[in-house]
């Protein structure tokens, strides 16, 4: 539900530049803050599986598990868990179309994996029916236009050779290839070993079928090479009894066959030693990523880079880089276990920078984790691993975000979805029901982004948070920007809007476990300021803090008394209310690198006190909670 904020527009101008104001009236306006309407707020609500197309605009989210009561009578039927959802605004507003024009066209939901084309951002292939079909949308899975089949099943289940054991773990479209070609390649395995997993590829157009490609294993990840117009290379992890390898193939097009007999040995194992790798009941999920520049030519070894991640029953859990045949662990926690979701690189074969998501997050501070390596050449015996001031957030309950992790369009843009499960070993990736795979509602996983190298991430979308109230809100100075404060029963939420129009798009620029709901936003004065510094107070407490760049970092102020009120004068002198009491801080710059130095409980002779203002840096007031409403007032600072 919106809740909505009401402005007066004193700081509206009329076309003759003269501001209007009546002295009998305020004109007001109605804001719109932070809401489900365009799924900036949604909870319930998961992220589990993130595709982003090559337009950096459209993106296709998964949300697994959550219940859309499509016929309002309160029972879970079927077709009714999971959702499908697209943005074509890289994330600020997203609709469910796709859900409803995926159970109109046949398709079981929830739907399990999606890949998008490469080059085309309305081609893609989505796994449905309990993980054992395939459907396919040239239309971005939307209809727009009165077309008949948005989506096509590829009837997989019925190819020659499936067995009804058998569950997709992945799925991939290839680039364009020769006439408009492209193939769509899926990863196959059944962890209880009833039947072999293997690659099927479906050939060019869908009239080729589907065709099993031998591999003869179970495959839990699969990539076409970025090259595959001139090398045909495809890669997939995969897993025997008790091991896990990456394996690369050649393919026969007109064949629909693979040969993965071209690299010596034909298998590499995905490990720091011989049998420190999982099998293939101990293997949950992995990821595969490939720089830009990727191409499998034989005489040119330093083309084959490949970065691989796993999740699994093991302590082997790590990212990888292999080159050609050679496996380094990249020890994102210097050789421990790191369970991890997903993996994005950007870069070429010689340089570039990897992005890791983990499984596991910060329960209590609602936290993703997330790690960013600069520079993982093999000849670094401790690659540099950093993690983000300012982190997604996710997690909340289950101590799971499922970090979703991708490069944005710029070289410094980063996205994350995150969501909740109960995913632990590999038995339950393969129990589809809602025990291992169920969500939590106002778990904080949201679709976030980051704009600074993942150093701060904002929460932008599908944030699945709860907003019991406005707290506070606070108008920038130059009017172009407006912060909100939200509070919830568990989590409590920061907002910035900077649209043309105040209100029309949010991001979450802050989440955190506030110690009351009373929350107060100041700023310092423009005039009087050397620097824009916004502070944030938690009444009650003595948790204060500040920022000097727009809320995306902040400064905790150190020593600070218990907070009935603040008044910001400037950037350098505030003053704090204690009950009766008041505490002025000014800003000492040579103390600890920069420090607020307190002279603290000055007394108002009031009983109880309530607010404090202050005019200029001499005139201070204090209003009374109780008695008689008391004012105090100095005005010598």
């Amino acid at each position: 539900m919106a809740v909505a904020l009401l402005l007066p527009l004193l700081f509206i101008s009329n076309s003759n530049g003269v501001t209007s104001a009546q002295y009998d009236k305020l004109k007001w306006s109605v804001i719109d803050t932070p809401c489900s309407e365009d799924v900036v707020v949604l909870s319930p609500s998961e992220i589990n599986v993130l595709a982003i197309s090559s337009d950096y605009e459209t993106f296709y989210v998964l949300d697994i598990p959550t219940w859309h009561d499509d016929d309002a009578d309160t029972v879970v039927d079927s077709g009714e868990i999971g959702r499908v959802f697209k943005t074509t605004d890289a994330g600020i507003t997203w609709n469910d179309q796709l859900t409803e024009t995926l159970q109109d066209d046949g398709a079981g939901l929830p739907a399990w994996d999606i890949a998008v084309a490469p080059g085309d951002p309305d081609l893609l292939a989505v796994v449905t029916d309990n993980r054992q079909e395939v459907y396919i949308s040239e239309y971005g899975g939307e209809d727009e236009n009165g077309i008949e089949d948005i989506w096509v099943s590829l009837q997989i289940s019925n190819s020659a050779g499936w067995d009804s054991n058998l569950l997709i773990s992945d799925i991939a479209i290839s680039p364009e290839y020769g006439s408009d070609n492209r193939d769509i390649v899926i990863g196959t395995r059944c962890p209880d070993g009833s039947t072999g997993g293997d690659v099927w590829v479906m050939k060019s157009n869908i009239f080729g079928g589907w065709k099993a490609q031998s591999l003869d294993m179970d495959v839990s990840s699969v990539r076409f090479s970025p090259s595959y117009s001139t090398d045909r290379a495809i890669l997939a992890i995969a897993s025997d009894d008790d091991k896990t390898y990456l394996c690369t193939g050649i393919r026969y097009i007109e064949d629909n066959e693979t040969d993965w007999d071209i690299t010596d040995p034909a298998k590499v194992e995905i490990s720091a030693g011989n049998d420190l790798s999982p099998g293939e009941n101990e293997i949950i999920i992995s990821d595969l990523a490939l720089p830009s520049n990727y191409r499998y030519i034989e005489e040119q070894p330093a083309r084959r880079v490949v970065y691989a991640a796993y999740s699994s029953d093991t302590d082997f859990d790590d990212a990888y880089r292999i080159d050609d045949t050679e496996v380094s662990r990249l020890e994102v926690k210097e050789g421990g276990k790191v369970s991890i979701a997903t993996i994005a690189y950007q870069g070429t074969c010689s340089s570039g920078k990897l992005l890791v998501g983990e499984v596991l997050a910060e329960e209590d501070s609602a936290e993703a984790l997330i790690h960013l390596c600069f520079d993982t050449d093999p000849e670094i015996s401790f690659p540099e691993w950093v993690k983000p001031d300012k982190p997604a957030t996710g997690g909340v309950t289950s101590g799971r975000a499922n970090a979703q992790v991708a490069w944005g369009s710029s070289s410094q843009q980063a996205y994350c979805g995150t969501g909740s499960n109960y995913v632990t070993n590999a038995d339950d990736w393969d129990d589809m029901t809602f025990g291992p795979w169920r969500g939590e509602i106002y778990d904080e996983s949201a679709f976030s982004v980051s704009r600074d190298d993942c150093a701060t991430w904002n929460q932008l979308s599908l944030i699945d948070t709860e907003m019991k109230n406005l707290s506070d809100y606070l108008l920038s100075f130059d009017t172009e920007t407006l912060y909100l404060a939200s509070v919830g029963n568990g989590f409590d939420s920061l907002w910035r809007s900077q649209s043309d129009s105040l209100g029309d798009i949010w991001e979450r620029v802050l989440c955190f476990d506030a110690e009351s709901d009373d929350l107060i936003l100041r700023a310092a004065e423009k005039e009087a300021s050397k620097k824009d510094l916004i502070f944030l107070a938690v009444k009650g407490s003595d948790n204060a803090r500040y920022s000097d760049d727009e809320w995306q970092r902040w400064k905790s102020i150190r020593s600070c008394p218990d907070i009935t009120d603040m008044a910001v004068v400037d950037d350098e002198l505030l003053y704090i209310l204690d009950d009766n009491l008041v505490n002025k801080g000014v800003w000492d710059s040579r103390r600890y690198g920069g420090d607020w130095v307190w002279e603290r409980d000055i007394e108002t002779e009031l009983e109880h006190g309530y607010s404090i203002a202050a005019s200029g840096s001499s005139n201070v007031f204090v209003g009374e909670d109780e008695g008689e409403g008391k004012l105090a007032y100095s005005t010598n600072g």
